[in-house]
């Protein structure tokens, strides 16, 4: 469906004072796949020096929520945190005072500046772009292209990152949660800051229950199956945590990191889904007696020449998908 019949979107000229109210009370929120703030103090100084000068500056673009009706930040972070930081008089740990800004301001905080230029900064006007889903409900795969667009520049957001913030709810809830077990950390190594871990784990639930399902592209994919158990039951929610637990911490005992990787220390994500998906499979039969051959089984099957295939080229083909995941389950399908 073309963006244009599925997405609306309006401008608002908003002052500075009711952005940073807006931000403190919630009704804008920074989602938690922006990355981290990162602009120097003397970057925050010159916007907010350009908008006591009176000067023009880049807009925000921000999403309404169908249904709490708040407005998520998509771009403009550094300005807006920038913002905040300046009424709240602290960056990074610190007091905050404009830096490396022309002389009349320098080391003026907000409470030090005079009653003009406080004025003048509280209703300093940024333009905000607002989209919205003309149905809420329609899926999110408009949003999710939007998302993408607007951060195609620079550092673009993956994936992952966005969908933290489009399919916001208990299942979303449950993938940071398995994101810090020991056994998952154990077996995927240090927290990825862009969140490839968590969609690691979206990836074997996606294909251990919707495999017959499965079609190009992977990231739709993810996104339908996210969407689709976003606000799922505490039972479902359960059930999910359990089987993920269950199959982690049974591999990360038995089975080497090795058997994850190949000829790197980089974990490989082809190989990893269809050994967690087969070893799950064979799990849900009930207990494996042998446990201490499941190294040995994971080994053999990674450096195995046909798995090998359809792990290292073209891993996100259907063909490649069905036959990794296939030969995972026969490989794994001991007493």
């Amino acid at each position: 469906m073309p963006l244009r019949s599925v997405i609306t979107s309006y401008g608002a000229d908003l002052s500075v004072d009711s952005l940073v109210d807006k931000l403190k009370n919630g009704d804008i929120k920074l989602p938690r796949f922006q990355r981290r703030f990162v602009w120097s103090q003397a970057q925050a100084s010159r916007f907010i020096e350009s908008l006591l000068l009176g000067l023009p500056v880049p807009g925000i673009f921000l999403y309404r929520e169908p249904v709490s009706g708040r407005l998520i930040v998509v771009d403009g972070h550094q300005r807006l945190q920038s913002l905040r930081n300046f009424y709240e008089d602290r960056f990074r740990g610190r007091n905050f005072s404009l830096k490396g800004v022309s002389e009349p301001l320098t080391g003026l905080s907000y409470a030090t500046l005079w009653g003009h230029g406080r004025w003048t900064l509280d209703n300093s006007i940024v333009h905000a772009t607002i989209f919205q889903k003309v149905d809420p409900t329609v899926d999110n795969s408009s949003v999710f292209e939007v998302f993408e667009r607007l951060n195609g520049a620079g550092t673009p957001l993956l994936p992952q990152e966005i969908r933290e913030c489009i399919y916001r709810g208990s299942f979303n809830r449950l993938l940071r949660q398995l994101n810090q077990g020991s056994a998952w950390r154990k077996i995927y190594g240090p927290v990825s800051d862009r969140a490839r871990d968590k969609e690691l784990i979206l990836r074997f639930f996606a294909l251990k229950h919707r495999e017959d399902h499965y079609s190009r592209p992977l990231k739709h994919f993810l996104n339908e199956y996210l969407e689709e158990n976003a606000r799922a039951s505490s039972e479902w929610i359960e059930q999910r945590r359990v089987e993920f637990m269950t199959v982690t911490e049974c591999a990360a005992t038995w089975l080497p990191r090795e058997a994850f990787r190949r000829g790197s220390i980089k974990l490989n994500a082809a190989i990893t889904d269809a050994i967690l998906v087969g070893l799950s499979h064979r799990l849900d039969l009930g207990p494996i007696v042998n446990r201490a051959s499941l190294g040995t089984i994971a080994t053999k099957l990674r450096d195995n020449e046909n798995f090998l295939y359809v792990t290292d080229r073209s891993t996100t083909d259907a063909s490649s998908v069905r036959a990794r995941i296939d030969q995972a389950k026969k490989a794994f399908d001991v007493d």
